[in-house]
């Protein structure tokens, strides 16, 4: 097995690719309880905000420090997901992408908060028939460029993502018709050498939705010139 632990640092250049159909993940967003910090909200009687977190760890953190989540609670999850608050902000990072969904008169509306500023009323609406909901495979779907917060190394970052937003999912099913579903639609890809061997890596790893690359997947070349 290649060891990397004893190699010098090597810069990566990393570039952004655009994901295929065969690489996409796709998860459901998670429902915001709280409308307060929200504005623009269109005018329908059946609707959900939906939101997911870019920067999980951030996310948890400034939650903490806002009293959102009790002491004892924030200690449970830094044990779990191994949070180090000295590399994270206790000031609000915009880290989190945000989606209106509703119904109306049969269609069901899609608003990505792309630009981050919590109003809903500067975005593009997206409405799809309710009739057929297994039509709408992932490729079917339009890339949303989805503006956001990064906090590392002491230091904030603006940064941005393609997203696709998917209105179903046959995978989890059409039980919830309000459910939106997160897919990424990019990476970083780069290429190095260790020992004479060439590795592609990959951040994040295909089966990864978020931004802030702490999943990450190395790739081997073969002799036959693919990666493994």
């Amino acid at each position: 097995h290649q060891s990397f632990a004893a190699l010098d640092t090597t810069k990566v250049d990393m570039v952004t690719s655009r994901s295929t159909s065969s690489s996409r993940y796709t998860i459901p967003a998670n429902r915001a309880k709280d409308h307060s910090a929200y504005k623009g909200i269109p005018k329908f009687d059946e609707y959900e905000i939906y939101y997911m977190d870019l920067q999980p760890k951030q996310s948890y953190y400034q939650r903490y420090v806002r009293g959102e989540i009790l002491p004892g609670d924030f200690k449970k999850l830094a044990e779990k997901y191994d949070i180090d608050t000295s590399s994270l902000s206790p000031e609000f990072i915009r880290q989190r992408a945000s989606v209106f969904s509703g119904i109306r008169n049969g269609s069901k509306s899609i608003i990505v908060d792309a630009n981050n500023d919590n109003d809903f009323s500067n975005d593009e609406i997206v409405e799809y028939s309710i009739t057929d909901q297994t039509a709408y495979i992932i490729d079917s779907i339009s890339s949303t460029l989805v503006q956001y917060e990064y906090f590392h190394l002491n230091r904030k970052y603006d940064r941005e993502m393609y997203f696709k937003i998917l209105p179903f999912s046959k995978a989890y099913g059409t039980k919830d018709s309000l459910q939106v579903y997160f897919s990424q639609d990019q990476h970083q890809v780069g290429v190095f050498q260790a020992s004479g061997v060439e590795y592609k890596i990959s951040l994040p790893e295909p089966n990864w939705v978020g931004g802030n690359y702490d999943h990450a997947l190395l790739f081997l070349k073969k002799e036959d010139g693919e990666y493994i």
